[in-house]
């Protein structure tokens, strides 16, 4: 009876370890359609930035104001996975500090990473998700930080943009729903 009841406690505890954010964040992914072995690929060099920055003998306060950014952005890369990568001109820099390949500071190859090949607006698509994204906060009488609309508007967009707009409007309706899921959940 008591192996029984630790067991439980350990599957509770392990639980309670795994973070909401972290939680959050994989659904995030998901709808975005990341695949797991590109976040585990990620996990493995935020893992390794952290080693090496403490080999250094820095912080990651330190190292987040010598690349140029806030206080708080290593830290939040590396324990939260946001961003989900580092920028190309923050992973040069991290790479000189820390004296590693940039190469071993991300799981693309460099020289396709540098390469961006912006997707033809489809202003039909952009309309209807900003309009259906309008319709669902007038609908549960709610609101969204502008920068969160923003970024619902842009997530939503990038995974609708090359569908026929009947396929779209189904998309969106799901990835909307989803969000709202997340949000209650929140």
């Amino acid at each position: 009876m008591l192996t029984n009841l630790n067991y439980k406690k350990n599957i509770i505890m392990s639980i309670r370890k795994i973070s909401f954010y972290k939680i959050r964040l994989l659904l995030y992914y998901t709808i975005r359609g990341v695949n797991m072995s590109e976040i585990d690929k990620m996990d493995e060099i935020r893992k390794k930035i952290s080693r090496l920055i403490n080999e250094r003998g820095l912080n990651y306060a330190q190292v987040s104001l010598k690349i140029g950014k806030n206080i708080a952005y290593i830290q939040q890369f590396i324990k939260n996975g946001s961003p989900r990568r580092l920028g190309e001109v923050e992973r040069r820099k991290l790479a000189q500090l820390l004296d590693v390949d940039e190469q071993e500071l991300t799981d693309l190859p460099i020289s396709s990473v540098t390469i961006n090949s912006p997707t033809p607006l489809n202003a039909e698509i952009l309309a209807m998700v900003i309009e259906y994204i309008e319709t669902w906060l007038q609908n549960r009488k709610s609101t969204l930080s502008p920068h969160d609309k923003a970024e619902l508007i842009k997530l939503i967009y990038i995974k609708t943009c090359t569908e026929a707009p009947d396929v779209a409007a189904h998309k969106i309706t799901d990835f909307i729903e989803i969000y709202d899921e997340l949000r209650k959940v929140n």
